[in-house]
């Protein structure tokens, strides 16, 4: 039974002394301690999220917050890609255990709320950064290269 325990402990060889990190939500350096573990690379050795447990928590918390406050409308359509809560289930992957289609957008900067994306175009306008630029950036490429598809 002590064996089973012995499972989930860190594996000693991991090194947690990789000093700091900067929140890419407070900009703010801090310990590793300070950040979530997200996973373990190939080699054994542990990745942290990127924004730090306070930051988070923060989010966690707005979000919620909007959640109760409003819901996406009947019939919403996302603004991006035009796609309706049907559409959106039906591309889902049937073995999703997570079936939601309708994310609280927001600005990470000034913690507003600007409406409910679907969940694919909501992670790319946020892998981008929110950035009009990179956005412009990746408009630009694309138009430059729809013929070589």
């Amino acid at each position: 039974m002590e064996d089973q325990f012995n499972l989930f402990e860190d594996i000693a060889s991991i090194d947690t002394s990789q000093g700091t990190k900067i929140c890419t939500i407070c900009k703010q350096e801090k310990a590793v301690t300070s950040f979530e573990r997200a996973s373990y690379r190939k080699d054994g050795t542990l990745v942290y999220k990127n924004q730090c447990i306070k930051c988070i928590h923060h989010h966690r918390i707005f979000r919620k917050e909007i959640w109760k406050e409003n819901s996406p409308p009947d019939n919403h359509v996302c603004p991006i890609c035009l796609r309706n809560n049907e559409e959106l289930l039906a591309d889902m992957n049937p073995q999703s255990t997570v079936r939601q289609t309708w994310v609280a957008d927001h600005d990470h900067n000034l913690m507003q709320f600007r409406g409910w994306l679907c969940s694919k175009c909501n992670m790319a306008m946020g892998g981008l950064d929110d950035d009009i630029k990179l956005l412009e950036n990746a408009i630009k490429y694309l138009k430059e290269n729809q013929n070589n598809s």
